[in-house]
Order: structure tokens, then C-alpha cells, then sequence
């Protein structure tokens, strides 16, 4: 299999990466006083049309969208190239690929995170089909197993029982998707449930600190895609006669519950500057969170004012991760988590790991010790808050 330093030498175009939203790429007089579909209809002649990827250059692109940083390799993994994989059990996966192998030992996918055959997929919209806001890297096995199954989630004695994985999944000896630990699960549900899930008879559930990032991937596809796309598969969304969606409201209930849990990343940010710089447009409500509010959420009867709004870039970028809940108050700055509560602080890996378990006694809590990587933040006050930070 190819690795993807060799797809990279090919490349013969240099990839912009910028900083933040360019000046003028959202504008007043286009989203001010706008709510609901108006809205969003406003947002998408921003965001489309957008410079096409060809399916053969996701490969390349890869490497300024979702390469890993080498040191954060977890130990007794092998320190090779890695990607992002927000599929399988580790947030970082080492770069093989094979879009046709769905093994226990196979490599890489071009995902499409929004299944393309529920829109038809090239042939129904070629634009859609190489989106990389939506398209990322995926362990095959993982990828093969979500199918084209909707979102959803189990919860407490609701009567999902597991489908994916069912057992754990190695590489040069080295264990990558383990059946106990997986970052992403599929559930079977039950005939008498599946009602509830537009009428699907299994569902796919990304872990905790990826569930806000696809959420938003899924409203930037019905946002980009409106009257461009028709929806041939109901489970989350159907078109009407103008091919304009309708999110089903069970899933409109999840995708709004995962964007406010789960607040935008640093990844997420980094990932949206180096899209614009390939494809050239990006998506507003990785920008912009509180857009989804104003379109589907508690806000769409009040009038948006992008002087007002809050920009997930900001002036301190260093604050990005800024959460507050009935007390809690933890924002990340540099190799420091402000925090303001009374209670315990927990910084957990990927795997479930705790990394940090203290009482929090002071105000700023010194993770410089951490390796690079995504870690879940738990704080434990009057209220509980967790929340996702990268470490950089």
C-alpha cells in the first residue's frame, strides 16, 4: 500500500493554510437580521460552490487536513506517519491505505462522514462526493461497520445492544481497535425502537469528543448542499420539492444535543483553515456556533447580528475552548487550564486513561506535561462539566 509522504512528493500544487475567516467572508449586510431558513440559505452563497478535489487527491490533502503530530504517539505503538482517525479506537492511526479493504488488518478510507448513497453520491452531486468538510480518514474496518447508518446513541438501559466491534484489531502486533475500547461503537435497535431512529435498524455513535465535529459535518452538508442535492435516504433528512431539507426532528434533537456538548475544537479550527486553503470555502458553524442556534436551534424566531455573534477564533484564540456551565467556568491557555469551580479536575486520553485527578485547590492547573494529542477535560463542581481540549 502507498504511504502517504509518497502521495505528497506528487503533489505539484502548493496548499494554502490560512489563519482565521478572511476579512469579508462574512459580511453584515448578507447575514444580519436573518433567522431560520432565510439564514441559512444566506450561508449557503457563502460556502457555495467551492473549488472541487478530485476523489484521487484526498489522499494528498490529508496531509494538511488531518496529519497527527508524531510525538504523541501513545506508548507501544509504532512511531510512524500518522492521520487523525475519529472512527476507531485511537485519535491518531498510521498512514496505509485501502479504500477496498474492510479487514481486521486493513489500513485507511476515504469516509464520507454523511453517507453518500443517501443523496445518490457522485453522480448525484460530484461536489458533495469529494467535500473534504465532510470527508475524512477512517479505518477501513471501522467505516465498513458504520455503513450507511444514521447517527444515534445509546443510552442507559434503552435496549441497543452492541453490533460493532466484536473483537480487537491489530497491526504489526500492535492493537488499534480494541473491542472494550473503541472510539466509535454501532448499535443494533430493537424493532420496537427504531421509530424513534428513522425507522434504522442499527445507528452509529462516535465518542463523546467528536460528536459536537460531526454534527457540525452534518448541518454544513444540509446548509452547502441545499437544492443541490435530493435526499434519497430518509433516516435523518428528506427534501421537498425544491430539494430543500427537512431534518427529521429525532435527529434534529441529537445533532443540536452533540454541537452544544460538544463545543468546537482546536482541531476542529485547524481543520477548517486548511480545507478553505484547498477547497476555498469553509464551515460557518465551526466559525460561528451559535449560527446553529439562529437556523434550527432556540434562537430561530431572533434575528442573527454578526457584530455580536461570538467567533470561535476571536481575538484570543489561546481561550477557543472557553465553556461555561452553572458555575463551572474552564478554558484552556497554552499549557494551563484556568478553571474556576470548587470540587475535582480529571484530564482523561482517548483510551480512558486519567492523566490528571486532583482537587482543584488553585485556579490553574499546569498541563505542559502532556503529550500532543486530544484529551477530555471532566470538572466536577456544584454541576459536572466535561468538554474536550487539544494539547499543541
Amino acid at each position: 500500500m502507498k504511504r502517504l509522504c509518497m502521495l505528497c512528493a506528487a503533489l505539484t500544487v502548493a496548499l494554502l493554510s490560512v489563519a482565521q475567516p478572511q476579512a469579508g467572508y462574512y459580511t453584515y449586510g448578507t447575514l444580519d437580521g436573518k433567522n431560520g431558513r432565510e439564514l441559512e440559505l444566506a450561508l449557503h452563497e457563502i460556502i457555495y460552490p467551492h473549488t472541487r478535489v478530485s476523489y484521487g487527491d484526498l489522499w494528498a490533502s490529508y496531509v494538511t487536513t488531518d496529519t497527527a503530530p508524531l510525538d504523541s504517539v501513545p506508548d507501544g505503538c509504532p512511531k510512524t506517519d500518522l492521520v487523525y482517525d475519529m472512527y476507531a479506537w485511537m485519535q491518531y492511526f498510521p498512514k496505509f491505505y485501502s479504500d477496498n479493504d474492510h479487514s481486521q488488518t486493513g489500513g485507511i478510507n476515504r469516509e464520507h462522514s454523511v453517507p453518500n448513497s443517501w443523496w445518490g453520491g457522485e453522480s448525484g452531486n460530484a461536489e458533495a462526493y469529494t467535500d473534504l468538510h465532510h470527508l475524512v480518514p477512517a479505518d477501513g474496518a471501522a467505516n465498513n461497520a458504520k455503513n450507511n447508518h444514521p447517527l444515534g446513541e445509546k443510552s442507559e438501559n434503552d435496549g441497543l445492544t452492541l453490533s460493532w466491534p466484536t473483537q480487537d484489531k491489530y497491526h504489526d502486533g500492535h492493537l488499534y481497535v480494541s473491542k472494550d475500547h473503541a472510539c466509535s461503537r454501532v448499535w443494533k435497535v430493537p424493532a420496537d425502537m427504531q421509530d424513534g431512529f428513522g425507522d434504522a435498524d442499527k445507528v452509529w455513535e462516535p465518542a463523546d469528543i467528536y460528536k459536537g465535529d460531526f454534527a457540525r459535518m452534518y448541518l454544513y452538508v444540509v446548509c452547502a448542499y441545499e437544492g443541490k442535492i435530493h435526499w434519497q435516504t430518509n433516516y435523518m433528512f428528506t427534501s421537498d420539492d425544491e430539494n430543500l431539507t427537512t431534518i427529521r426532528p429525532w435527529a434534529l434533537d441529537l445533532l443540536l444535543k452533540w454541537h452544544r456538548n460538544d463545543t468546537v475544537s482546536q482541531k476542529e479550527l485547524d481543520r477548517n483553515n486548511a480545507v478553505e486553503g484547498i477547497q476555498g470555502n469553509r464551515n460557518p458553524f465551526i466559525d460561528y456556533p451559535e449560527l446553529v442556534e439562529f437556523i434550527w436551534g432556540d434562537l430561530s424566531s431572533e434575528e442573527f447580528d454578526l457584530g455580536r455573534a461570538k467567533c470561535s477564533y476571536g481575538t484570543s484564540p489561546e481561550l477557543v475552548n472557553e465553556n461555561k456551565n452553572d458555575g463551572i467556568f474552564v478554558c484552556q491557555n497554552g499549557n494551563s487550564l484556568i478553571v474556576n469551580a470548587e470540587g475535582k479536575i480529571q484530564v482523561i486520553d482517548v483510551t480512558g486513561r486519567v492523566l490528571i485527578d486532583e482537587a482543584v485547590s488553585k485556579n490553574s492547573i499546569d498541563i505542559s506535561l502532556i503529550n500532543k494529542g486530544v484529551y477530555i477535560v471532566r470538572v466536577v463542581g456544584k454541576d459536572v462539566l466535561t468538554q474536550k481540549i487539544v494539547v499543541k
